[in-house]
């Protein structure tokens, strides 16, 4: 089965926090942004047939962030500023 296709008639985006200063380190491994794994975030699903397929140039990873700091976090805001400009 292929991965679970995102709505047509909407542009969906994807933004992860990670605790850690890089993709794969301890903290990025171990706790992603505290709450959410950033595969999860990501819509990554270890069974292909139940991922989501975000378009690369449509998610966004923001480091040394934790749940919550999501909400408010400068890179978060410029990251979606940058996308409602593109649409």
């Amino acid at each position: 089965r292929t991965a679970v296709p995102l709505p047509k008639s909407v542009v969906c985006y994807a933004i992860a926090g990670t605790t850690g200063k890089a993709t794969g380190d301890l903290s990025d491994t171990l706790l992603g942004d505290g709450l959410v794994y950033i595969k999860s975030a990501l819509g990554q699903h270890k069974e292909a047939g139940k991922s989501l397929v975000f378009a690369p140039e449509r998610k966004c990873v923001v480091y040394e962030c934790g749940h919550i700091e999501l909400l408010s976090h400068p890179k978060v805001y410029a990251q979606l500023s940058l996308w409602m400009e593109e649409e």
